[in-house]
């Protein structure tokens, strides 16, 4: 039961991305091909530098768990921070790289005037989104850590699913491709918006170290 219950926040994650990502290659079909291709290669690219955050996330969980369970929470509080801190670094260095390099990034996969001109505005826009994914990523970790299931499933599924989907379904409808390129940029922010209030309140009721 225990396995299940630290699990479930990672099957959420998943599930819905793999959702998402359906529903995204659907709302493109209309700018065709060109379109499709271009989301495809910039959601690679987000994945690969996502995939040094999930790494982040992956190596502050074992801290969290051992020492909120040895009741020295400063220490939970401070992985944090620090977790937080180097990755905004390395996400800053990434979302740089993306910006500068964005054509040659997209041309590289594909060398397409159309799917490089989409997939430049939408790498572009992106990019910025790597400034969030720190705080909602790192909070969400946090949570499925100490056994907080409940909060964490919620926080996993609002970035790829629970905010991205509606936004997307809702700009694309009202903006066109554009909206299509900005959403997940908006529900990484909203992600982040959530995910600080959350882990803000979490510390300020976790009680002192134990003796």
């Amino acid at each position: 039961r225990e396995i299940i219950y630290g699990g479930i926040p990672s099957l959420g994650r998943q599930g819905i991305a793999s959702v998402a990502t359906i529903l995204l290659n659907f709302m493109c079909q209309p700018y065709g091909d060109a379109a499709i291709a271009a989301m495809s290669i910039v959601n690679r690219f987000m994945m690969f530098v996502g995939s040094a955050m999930i790494g982040f996330g992956q190596g502050f969980q074992p801290v969290s768990a051992f020492n909120y369970g040895a009741k020295k929470y400063s220490r939970v509080r401070e992985a944090f921070w620090f977790s937080i801190q180097s990755s905004l670094i390395v996400m800053s260095i990434s979302a740089l790289i993306g910006i500068v390099f964005s054509a040659p990034i997209v041309r590289m996969f594909r060398d397409d005037p159309a799917v490089i001109s989409i997939g430049v505005t939408a790498l572009r826009i992106q990019c910025f989104a790597l400034f969030c994914m720190p705080f909602s990523l790192c909070g969400n970790m946090m949570f499925q850590s100490i056994g907080q299931s409940g909060k964490a499933t919620f926080l996993s599924m609002i970035r790829s699913g629970l905010v991205f989907i509606p936004v997307l379904w809702i700009l694309s409808q009202t903006i066109g491709l554009l909206g299509i390129q900005m959403s997940q940029t908006i529900a990484d922010a909203v992600a982040a918006a959530i995910t600080i209030p959350m882990v803000v309140k979490f510390f300020r009721a976790m009680p002192e170290d134990a003796a």
